[in-house]
């Protein structure tokens, strides 16, 4: 099996590259080796190395700034999807990309499942969801691999950010007492499982089409910081707080968390964290 995979310097694609089966031929290329928006460059590309399955891990997925620049969101989530669609259509190779759970609107009081319906309420949102039907619509041969709130111990969540967990170890050692928004629900997703489930899964067995790929059960921001310093034994003061006290740019989903109609076997989140923070330095 030989594999592409784009944006390779994040935090999913770094643990794609670690738990790749040894029959895998792997070629991953960051955004600086070859930009998602050169259509030209990754077709290209795509025809001289001719994979049987190419992994788009590569996203405009700062939100923040999503909202500021919506037309280089559009052009990263949406517009590169649909042409790196059509090159997999050339070279008859199955495509494995990337989504998040900002697809919903997150009114619903229990978890999405991946007949749920979808209304984005925000730029980032709305272009990955344009992007699933540009991939949709032109490739028979895909996986649209939904998942939320993700961490990892490499890679980074946006360029010079970091993720929550990581975040909130940091702010462990600064401070005794931290408030955390609590009426916002979400799965948490190591991106250890969710690579394994990509490799163990969906590209060997399950059949075309989208699934959620976050750890089982959900969880608020309160819950998972609390979570992580019972784990680590921290002495930390968590603050329950509406996310009102912490104003954002764009609307936020107040609960998307996910679930799967398929058979695919996932760990719970809080068992996943406690892997990640057994092999994360404190």
């Amino acid at each position: 099996m030989r594999v592409v995979i784009f944006g390779a310097s994040g935090q999913l694609a770094t643990d794609l590259l670690i738990t790749a089966p040894n029959k895998v031929e792997l070629f991953s290329f960051s955004r600086e080796e070859c930009d998602i928006i050169n259509h030209e460059q990754v077709d290209e590309l795509l025809k001289k190395i001719r994979p049987s399955h190419v992994i788009n891990c590569a996203a405009y997925h700062n939100t923040s700034q999503c909202e500021k620049f919506p037309l280089t969101a559009y052009q990263i989530n949406s517009i590169a999807p649909y042409y790196l669609s059509k090159s997999c259509v050339d070279i008859d190779a199955t495509l494995t990309h990337i989504s998040t759970d900002y697809v919903f609107d997150g009114i619903a009081n229990i978890p999405y499942l991946e007949t749920a319906n979808t209304n984005p309420i925000n730029v980032y949102g709305v272009t990955k969801l344009a992007g699933e039907h540009h991939i949709r619509s032109v490739l028979d041969k895909h996986y649209i691999v939904r998942i939320s709130s993700v961490y990892g111990k490499k890679g980074v969540r946006c360029k010079g950010g970091t993720n929550f967990v990581l975040t909130m170890l940091k702010k462990a050692q600064e401070q005794k007492t931290i408030e955390v928004v609590d009426d916002i629900f979400m799965s948490p997703t190591y991106t250890t499982d969710a690579a394994k489930i990509i490799w163990e899964n969906l590209i060997s067995s399950m059949p075309y089409g989208t699934y959620h790929a976050s750890n089982k059960g959900c969880c608020s921001w309160y819950e998972l910081a609390e979570r992580i310093f019972k784990i680590c034994q921290l002495d930390v003061d968590v603050v329950p707080v509406s996310h009102k006290k912490f104003p954002s740019s764009f609307c936020v989903p107040k609960n998307t968390a996910l679930e799967t109609n398929s058979s695919m076997s996932k760990r719970s989140w809080d068992l996943a964290l406690e892997d990640f923070l057994s092999q994360v330095e404190k």
